[in-house]
């Protein structure tokens, strides 16, 4: 043996049709490696009675506690990002009044969860809208 991987081919090859890709996507989490993710899904010609792809996601490990925002050191809170409806609306009230009133409006109106996280974030709304 010359410790060489040889692979015999199959004969008769089966007909292109007939051949179905198994494909597998590894995930790991940066904040621990015990957690990671694997995805597998099927490609080629997959002859099932519904049209629509199918994948399959797995979790292994637990998924460790929210981190702090990149390179904070005096805020101990995890980051969680405003959703994008929030930011929309308040894209949309920048634009006929102050920012101020803006984050104090959206205060009053969306969930603490969904709402901007300080006055600093309808500012630059403004700025880069």
């Amino acid at each position: 043996m010359d410790k060489k991987r040889v692979y015999v081919p199959l004969s008769p090859q089966p007909a292109e049709d007939d051949v179905v890709t198994l494909t597998r996507y590894y995930g790991t989490c940066k904040a621990s490696d015990a957690f990671r993710k694997r995805v597998t899904w099927f490609g080629g010609n997959v002859s099932s009675s519904s049209s629509a792809p199918v994948a399959v996601v797995e979790y292994r490990g637990v998924q460790p506690a929210p981190q702090p925002h990149g390179n904070a050191t005096h805020n101990t809170v995890a980051y969680v990002r405003v959703p994008a409806t929030t930011m929309e609306a308040v894209g949309e009230e920048v634009l006929h009044a102050n920012p101020k009133t803006v984050y104090n409006s959206q205060l009053l109106k969306e969930d603490v969860c969904d709402a901007p996280r300080n006055a600093q974030a309808v500012r630059d709304k403004k700025k880069y809208n």
